[in-house]
């Protein structure tokens, strides 16, 4: 990083796929000012979202292998302990080794991390006396007797200078230190002709065959939906793509960098998330003239307001689910265009990127110049 007058700045994303965190830390590091700051990226796993970063970011990207502890809303199962186990010792090893050697390389004015389960960076980076910011994108598992939560409230609250959240639920989660923690919703860059393309698709599902994108619904859920042309996004196992396969009515895309595109020609979108979600499939679809149906859950009931702008079915029932999926297919026009004008408006209000990314450059500013 050469520039003496630039301030640098520091990014490390955890993730592989190329999901709603990557997808929203390359529109605030592709619309800084590259005139006032020097950027290095960081990505922890060889993935198709840093070759995202390498296409479409002015940003240097290296590549840092780790494992990164796991702290999500999922329960860590018994047999999975040494999971944790490889998971501890890669934190240790992080919080003194590599990342005090990455920051002395790199001598960055402030250190942006892209998710919550980078605890290691945060302490390495405060230890150093590097202003830091903690951007928590996902809901935080109480884990045994809530002593994962408790651990992470006490490291965030001791080491991070600002803490962004993604939703209300999220932020009650950790309930972090009110002067030092704010919600500032991901924003949506909808390409204008993409909301006026026609509608190929029926439904659309982009989740992989994470369980906790609700994949073994849809996966029960498809034979009683022959009748509805699907497309189908992201990573899946052999298996699962065979599977595809087997019907007519499915067209799997697998890896795309442009999934606004495919949300677009579909008239709706289906996000059956088992745990709670702030999800950003959902908020491109309301910019995108895409009806949605999700999962009654956290988060998730902070953006769908049920029946106005979108619709929200009982989690992980699959008779639940089909119902919703058929009363939505079978809407009128005139309550189809009210709901599909109810989103936009709200999704236009709430996930403008304009102003969200002015908030994040405003307190990115204020956190480097704060002694």
């Amino acid at each position: 990083m050469g520039n003496s007058n630039k301030k640098k700045l520091l990014f490390i994303h955890h993730g592989r796929g190329i999901g709603g965190a990557p997808k929203s830390l390359s529109l605030i590091t592709n619309n800084l000012d590259f005139s006032k700051y020097e950027v290095v990226l960081i990505f922890l796993t060889e993935s198709p979202a840093k070759d995202l970063f390498e296409k479409y970011t002015s940003v240097e990207v290296i590549h840092q292998k780790i494992f990164y502890f796991n702290h999500t809303s999922t329960w860590v199962k018994i047999s999975d302990l040494h999971i944790g186990i490889l998971q501890l010792v890669s934190w240790i090893k992080v919080r003194f080794f590599i990342a005090p050697k990455i920051y002395k390389k790199y001598n960055p004015d402030l250190v942006y991390l892209n998710s919550s389960v980078l605890s290691d960076w945060l302490v390495a980076a405060k230890k150093l006396n590097i202003k830091t910011i903690m951007h928590v994108r996902e809901s935080v598992s109480n884990g045994y007797f809530g002593i994962r939560k408790l651990m992470l409230k006490m490291i965030i609250n001791k080491y991070a200078d600002k803490i962004i959240y993604i939703s209300k639920h999220n932020a009650d989660i950790l309930d972090t230190e009110p002067d030092k923690s704010m919600i500032i919703y991901n924003s949506v860059l909808a390409e204008a002709e993409y909301s006026t393309y026609p509608k190929t698709y029926d439904l659309i599902y982009l989740g992989g065959d994470k369980k906790i994108k609700g994949f073994d619904l849809l996966k029960q859920s498809l034979p009683f939906l022959k009748d509805k042309k699907i497309c189908i996004l992201g990573h899946y196992s052999s298996d699962n793509v065979d599977l595809f396969k087997s019907y007519d009515n499915i067209d799997f895309v697998s890896f795309t960098t442009n999934s606004e595109l495919y949300i677009a020609q579909s008239r709706i979108l289906l996000f059956p998330a088992t745990t709670p979600h702030f999800p950003r499939p959902v908020i491109e679809a309301m910019m995108l003239n895409t009806l949605c149906i999700s999962s009654n859950l956290p988060g998730i009931s902070e953006i769908i307001d049920e029946s106005v702008n979108g619709f929200l079915f009982k989690n992980m029932d699959l008779e639940s689910f089909l119902t919703t999926i058929e009363k939505v297919y079978n809407l009128n026009s005139s309550k189809r265009n009210d709901v599909l004008s109810c989103a936009r408006v709200f999704a236009e209000s709430k996930f403008c990127l304009k102003s969200n990314n002015e908030r994040i450059f405003q307190l990115i500013h204020e956190t480097i110049m704060n002694n």
